[in-house]
């Protein structure tokens, strides 16, 4: 019980949340979805603007894609907890300022939740959870604060362009591989 108390404290402070500017051309603070109790964390980099309208993450278009490819992997998305590194829609650019202001609530939702894996899904989300870009070949694995982490393409990235679906595909791989499941099919 006190873990969901936890995680709506914590939702509800995102929503609240002024620390940067992006919170000034939001309708809704995405702060986050899914089981509280997940073996897998997927963190993308900020809501879209369909996210915006509905304050659901993966709402539009990539989340059709990420569910049919967490669906295709035996990776169901309701069993998963979703959110972005950023927690509101803004056009423009991300800024390193922004991914700064909304750290504080993507490690207290990680703590939180204490998922298995964590899915880092783009480079602003990779940039965010340890302040650069790795400079790996995607996907790869790598720790952040004692938790496994799959750092792979962003889902936008994987319906826009077939290489980079390939990859997106192969960090699901690494996961399927790495977490027992139920057999496919």
């Amino acid at each position: 019980m006190m873990k969901i108390k936890s995680l709506e404290g914590i939702e509800n402070n995102i929503q609240h949340c002024h620390k940067c500017e992006r919170s000034n051309t939001r309708l809704h603070a995405v702060a986050g979805k899914g089981d509280i109790h997940p073996t897998l964390f997927l963190l993308g980099e900020a809501p879209g603007e369909q996210d915006n309208k509905t304050g659901s993450p993966f709402s539009g278009e990539t989340g059709i894609y990420l569910n049919h490819m967490l669906k295709l992997y035996g990776l169901q998305r309701e069993t998963r907890y979703t959110t972005s590194i950023l927690k509101c829609w803004a056009p423009g650019e991300i800024k390193r300022r922004h991914l700064q202001a909304c750290y504080i609530w993507t490690f207290k939702q990680i703590m939180t939740v204490n998922p298995h894996w964590v899915v880092v899904m783009g480079r602003n989300a990779e940039i965010g959870m340890w302040g650069k870009v790795m400079n790996k070949k995607l996907p790869f694995i790598h720790h952040w604060r004692g938790y496994p982490c799959v750092v792979t393409c962003h889902p936008k990235s994987a319906v826009q362009f077939k290489e980079q679906d390939i990859i997106f595909q192969q960090g699901l791989k690494l996961i399927r591989g790495k977490i027992v499941l139920p057999e496919i099919g």
